[in-house]
């Protein structure tokens, strides 16, 4: 019985490992973070996710952690969709990472 989970328990690890890094953040965790609605480039600045950000997030908006970088080479921790719409957020560790992100795909939108 012990060899039978010795040998199941690198699997069951990596199973773990790979549910966690798909997992949803909780959104409160998105808290004073950065994002832009890049569906709405244009109208939409890197804004810190503050009450009000948060509160629309949690009701109308699904968080997934992003598993890729952003155009820029930054690090995006998180996106949300819309849960009806075409609206989504990409959410950076800081504003500088935000507005780079926005910068250059404003430029690559001309």
């Amino acid at each position: 019985m012990l060899a039978r989970i010795r040998r199941l328990l690198p699997a069951a690890l990596v199973l773990c490992l790979s549910a966690a890094l798909h997992a949803s953040p909780p959104t409160s965790a998105l808290a004073a973070k950065y994002a832009f609605d890049w569906s709405r480039i244009e109208k939409s600045p890197c804004q810190q996710i503050k009450a009000r950000l948060l509160r629309t997030l949690k009701a109308k908006y699904t968080c997934s952690v992003a598993t890729t970088r952003a155009g820029s080479g930054k690090p995006i921790l998180a996106r949300c969709s819309a849960k009806h719409g075409r609206s989504e957020y990409l959410v950076f560790e800081s504003a500088a990472d935000c507005n780079d992100e926005r910068e250059d795909q404003l430029a690559n939108a001309e």
